[in-house]
Formats: C-alpha cells, structure tokens, sequence
C-alpha cells in the first residue's frame, strides 16, 4: 500500500506506524512492467503433425506427402526452435541454405517449400488452427529466379523435323479409326507446310 494510503489508516491515525497487520492480508499490487511468462514451445513439425491430423479438405495425398518432406528439411534446420520466434529473415535464411548447400533450385524453393510453409503456418494463425501461431513470418517471402535460359531453338531442327515427317508417312489406314489414323498421318505435313501447330486447328 502506498503511503497515501498508510497516513489514512486509522493505525497511522493513532500515531502507530509499525507494520499494518491490515495491509498484509492482501495480495501484493502486480508489477505493471512486468512480463508475462512465456506460453509452451511449439515446433515447426509439431505445427505440420498439428495440420496433418486435423480435418483437410480437398488436399490431395501427394501434397500432404509433399509438405511432409518440405517440414522435415525444415524440422532439421530449426531443430526445436519455438516458431513463434521465427522471423521473414530466419525463413529466408533457410532457403538460402537449400539453395545455397543443398543444390534446390529457386524455382523449386518458392514453388514447393516457401508454398507449402506459408500454407501450413498460415493456417496455423487461424482459428481452425487454434492460432498456434501469432503471425505467418512467410507471408511475402520469395528467393530471386534465374531467367531460364533456352539450349536450343523453339522450333525444330531440320533433320528432327525431317524424322517426324518420315515417320508420318509410314503410318497405315486404320479401319476402326480412320480418322485418328488420318490425322497422324496428315497432321504434321499439315502443320509443317503451314506454321501452326498441332493444337491450333490444322487437325479435327
């Protein structure tokens, strides 16, 4: 108690101002500046266990199998770290190391594993995910593409091109299907003589 509080007492009234037996029956005023004491640790693959066993809908088995493998990469980089810890910068520093020491390349990284860490610690701060987590640190996160680079021409070359054509002739009248077999036989002299490819209507 305050001495504001003290000097109103009828203990301090009476001259008396040794301890207040008063006082000491309630319980000490909380430290306003205080902090609160840390909530249980959570790790990234108890996150994904989390996700995994909790109702899903419309996701394919490959992708569950997929998201697995991109947590257990993850799991081992960040061992027992609490996710709630973990910044934009510690996530990128993880697919710089992917990238950097374990030979996957960007495309791959924002595609697959960036993907599938957004998605799971996106749900992870929603309501169906108990907000396990307060915020998605991978929410905008991306590692720079190298523009891929052609080896070799868009079009064919002459005796690849020379090849598919002398094959077309080979190809014999079918009585079940004659129009399959038509179009294969026509089909490529069709497009090599006009420039179009097989999917823009030189064939029915």
């Amino acid at each position: 108690m305050n001495s504001v509080g003290r000097r109103g007492s009828p203990q301090n009234a009476a001259n008396d101002y040794s301890a207040d037996a008063t006082s000491a029956r309630f319980p000490a005023w909380p430290d306003a500046t205080s902090t609160p004491a840390p909530g249980p640790t959570i790790t990234a693959w108890q996150i994904f266990e989390a996700w995994e066993a909790g109702p899903k809908q419309e996701v394919q088995p490959a992708t569950i199998k997929r998201y697995r493998c991109v947590f257990g990469f993850l799991a081992a980089f960040f061992k027992d770290r609490d996710v709630n810890t973990l910044t934009d910068d510690d996530i990128h520093q993880w697919a710089t190391h992917r990238r950097n020491h374990e030979g996957v390349s960007a495309r791959s990284i924002n595609r697959n594993d960036l993907a599938a860490v957004r998605a799971i610690f996106g749900w992870a701060t929603t309501r169906d995910g108990s907000r396990r987590m307060r915020t998605n640190p991978v929410v905008g996160l991306r590692l720079p593409e190298e523009k891929i680079r052609r080896k070799r021409p868009k079009h064919f070359l002459e005796h690849k091109a020379i090849k598919i054509l002398q094959a077309a002739l080979t190809v014999e009248a079918d009585v079940k299907f004659p129009h399959l077999s038509a179009a294969k036989r026509w089909c490529p002299w069709l497009a090599a003589y006009s420039g179009a490819r097989i999917s823009e209507g030189s064939c029915p």
